[in-house]
Formats: C-alpha cells, sequence, structure tokens
C-alpha cells in the first residue's frame, strides 16, 4: 500500500508530482525508478502505478518501449490474485539492496528523501565524468568522484569534494564549496557559498555568502546573501520536525531545513534546524526562521 507523505509541495504545487518532476541525477524519479527495476535478474514488462499517475505513464511509454502500465487503487492492502506486475509509489525510490536485487524504498518524509538522494548520489557515483561543453576554471579542485553534465560552469578558486553531481547548466562561482551534493540543472551557487549534503533543484539561485548544510531546496527558490541553515541542536540531541499540528522526532542529529519551490528568503536569514518553509513564502531579510509565525 502507498503510505500518505509529506513531500508535496516542496518541488512544485502538485503533491503526486514528485515522481515525474523531481530530478534524480539528471532523470525524473519514475524513470530511475524503473532503470534501476530493470537492471535486475528478471526485466520488468509491467510497472502498476498509483490511480492519477500526472504524467508517469506517458514518461514511462516513451522511454521504455515495451513496458506496459496500468494503474492500481492505493487503498487495496494486497496485490489481486495473479498479479505479477511491480507496483511503484510515487513516493518511492528504487536502489539496489545487499544481494543484488533492485529494493522499492517508500519515503514518507523529506528527510528521508534527502538521506535516499545522497545514498544513490554515493552508490552512482563513483568516478569522475566531466562533459566536454563544460567549464572548469585552472584554479578550482575537484577531490573525489564527480559528474558534471553539459554547460556546467565551475569557477575560480571553488572546490567539489566528491561525490557530488552538478546538471545541465549548473555553475558554480567563485571561492565557493560544493561537498557531498546535488546541484539540479540550471541552479546555481554564488560566490563564498558553502554548500553541504544537500539536494538543489533546478533553477535554484543561491547567491553569496551562504551555508546551506544538510537541507532541501525546492524549484526557483531565491537565497539572497548570507543566509544559513543551520543543523544540529544545541543540546545535541535528534532534531525534530513539524508535520501539521504533530512533532516528529527524525531520528538524526544533523537535519537543516526544507525550503519549499518558488520562495524568496532575504539577506541575512537564518533557519533553526528541522525547519520547513512553505511554497512561494518571502522572508524578510535578518529573520531567525522558526516557523510559518515568522513570515509576514
Amino acid at each position: 500500500m502507498s503510505r500518505a507523505h509529506h513531500l508535496g509541495g516542496i518541488f512544485n504545487g502538485d503533491p503526486d508530482s514528485i515522481a515525474t518532476d523531481l530530478d534524480v541525477l539528471g532523470r525524473p524519479l519514475v524513470v530511475h525508478n524503473l532503470e534501476k527495476l530493470q537492471e535486475g535478474p528478471s526485466p520488468v514488462e509491467r510497472v502498476l502505478f498509483p490511480k492519477g499517475t500526472h504524467g508517469a505513464a506517458d514518461l514511462i511509454q516513451a522511454s521504455f518501449k515495451g513496458v506496459e502500465v496500468d494503474e492500481y487503487d492505493p487503498g487495496a492492502l494486497t496485490p489481486q490474485a495473479g498479479e505479477d506486475s511491480v507496483r511503484v509509489p510515487f513516493n518511492a525510490l528504487v536502489g539496489s539492496s545487499d544481494d543484488g536485487k533492485s529494493s522499492i524504498r517508500e519515503i514518507v518524509y523529506p528527510w528521508q528523501l534527502l538521506g535516499a538522494i545522497l545514498k544513490l548520489l554515493h552508490e552512482e557515483v563513483t568516478a569522475t565524468e566531466i562533459a566536454k561543453d563544460t567549464h572548469v576554471a585552472r584554479s578550482a579542485v575537484i577531490e573525489g568522484p564527480c559528474v558534471m553534465r553539459k554547460g556546467a560552469f565551475v569557477d575560480d578558486f571553488c572546490k567539489i569534494k566528491g561525490p557530488a553531481y552538478l546538471g545541465e547548466g549548473s555553475k558554480v562561482g567563485t571561492g565557493s564549496l560544493l561537498r557531498g551534493s546535488v546541484l539540479s540543472r540550471d541552479a546555481s551557487v554564488g560566490f563564498g557559498d558553502e554548500v553541504g549534503r544537500s539536494y538543489v533543484a533546478e533553477k535554484v539561485r543561491i547567491t553569496h555568502h551562504d551555508v546551506i548544510l544538510d537541507s532541501l531546496v525546492g524549484e526557483s527558490s531565491w537565497l539572497a546573501a548570507y543566509v544559513g541553515t543551520t543543523n544540529v541542536m544545541l543540546n545535541n540531541q535528534n532534531i525534530r520536525y513539524k508535520v501539521g499540528t504533530e512533532i516528529v522526532d527524525t531520528g538524526l542529529t544533523s537535519f537543516g531545513a526544507v525550503i519549499s519551490h518558488d520562495c524568496s528568503i532575504g539577506a541575512g536569514v537564518i533557519f533553526l534546524p528541522g525547519r520547513y518553509v512553505p511554497p512561494g513564502s518571502v522572508i524578510k531579510p535578518g529573520v531567525v526562521y522558526s516557523d510559518e509565525q515568522s513570515l509576514p
């Protein structure tokens, strides 16, 4: 059964579009998932998605000829008798298990998604691959495995500490540090920034002297100068995350912010650990962001 999840609205306005719009190392999540399933000993011939696939079926049929796509009722606890199809929830990331077979990991909370993406980064980015039409300044340092796609740009005195992924048209500005992170297509990191163990979605603009740690940043958000996501508690206890009216223990001692799509973050904003920023938020300069009451 596909459980309710708390991922909708982070990357764009459609709660279930995570399957089609979330970029996973250069391809939509749903395409990545089926690629992984096809790597198993028995190629998949039929996949089932929850009702209301929002373009997932079209993506699969365009990318995988001969794979049949159908829908299932998420309320059904068990597969129907004789069903030999693979059920893939929208909020799932397929990876490789220790026995070499594919494993479908259902994801409910944002920190689980971040952890799954970073785990995948370590599994898939094991060597440096730099496209011919990228620019890497002579003074830049690339340490560890790094994948840089077409049109990526790394300026002077940067350090890329792998594993790292730079999508098409992405940019890392002068003197910045990118470590253990994913920078999606057309996202940019400005001057003197640090981005660590984070996922930065498409068309995000991180300007200068920002520190983004253990965080998710949704599409088309803009961060002004001197923005920081704090990622540990002063008492060294687990970070808690607010889901509706419930406070959930993440089980993590390091977790930053979940900044949704189309947000505008003013200069000098500091995010306390484990904070969620709703889509389209505008946060004025100098705010210490604790929750939605911090918004104007």
